[in-house]
């Protein structure tokens, strides 16, 4: 019944939008609406929320903690948990206080917690965080990690709004290789396969090095970046420059 309806809807829009790189090409070759008539409008975020500056989330258990890489999300067992607390078991050795803060909870991460205890290093993992403070969390990361299941991406690709909010706040960003090229390619932190954990430790002291030497204006930079590119108000003007321009140009919009 879903996909009745939604095939319904594809055949009666004039223009469709999505977020998505694969599903423009989707929907091209299913030509629904005509394969010149699918759009890419990457997602926007609450830039004024993520980049203003704030109050920072006082956690006793971080207070001497540095670097710290950072998650926040849904299911962080498997979309950035792991490749965080890996990478920081990596790098104990150059850096001795490298904490692993994780923002969210699923059925797995107990369990991964527990696997990761051994190796001496400070996790912070106090499960849902109010959306409401989550930036003052943000703050204390030094690299932020979004990862997705290689499964999900593989169908999908990935729009992740987490990796824009890192960049908000003016954090480097570790992600998977579907659809964050311009996180690598505006040095705004690197992105990688999902399982190669050696390489990401290898990047992870590269780019805490870079932090430490270029310290704010590093970060300014990278959330000037986001405000340039992925406020809700610059993703709607795109929507309707768009629309505007192609539905007054001899579009039906009357079927």
């Amino acid at each position: 019944m879903n996909n009745y309806i939604i095939k319904k809807v594809y055949n009666w829009a004039d223009i469709l939008d999505t977020a998505l790189p694969y599903s423009v090409k989707k929907l091209q070759k299913i030509n629904f609406v005509g394969k010149n008539n699918v759009f890419l409008i990457e997602n926007g975020i609450n830039i004024q929320k993520f980049s203003r500056k704030g109050r920072t989330a006082s956690v006793e258990a971080l207070k001497k903690s540095y670097p710290i890489l950072g998650f926040m999300g849904s299911k962080p067992s498997f979309r950035g948990a792991k490749q965080a607390l890996e990478v920081a078991k990596s790098i104990k050795s150059e850096y001795p206080n490298v904490a692993v803060l994780i923002l969210g909870s699923d059925s797995e991460l107990k369990k991964l917690l527990l696997e990761y205890k051994k190796y001496n290093f400070t996790i912070h993992a106090p499960g849902v965080v109010n959306y409401s403070h989550i930036e003052e969390y943000v703050r204390l990361m030094t690299i932020g990690f979004s990862f997705y299941e290689s499964d999900v991406v593989g169908e999908h690709g990935n729009a992740s709004q987490k990796v824009r909010q890192y960049l908000a706040c003016g954090k480097p960003v570790f992600s998977t290789h579907h659809n964050h090229e311009f996180v690598k390619d505006n040095s705004l932190g690197y992105i990688f396969n999902d399982e190669d954990h050696e390489f990401m430790a290898e990047k992870a002291l590269v780019w805490i090095k870079k932090i430490n030497e270029q310290g704010e204006m590093l970060e300014k930079y990278i959330s000037d970046y986001a405000a340039r590119n992925f406020s809700c108000s610059s993703t709607f003007a795109k929507r309707i420059h768009l629309y505007r321009d192609l539905l007054g140009n001899g579009h039906d919009t009357n079927r």
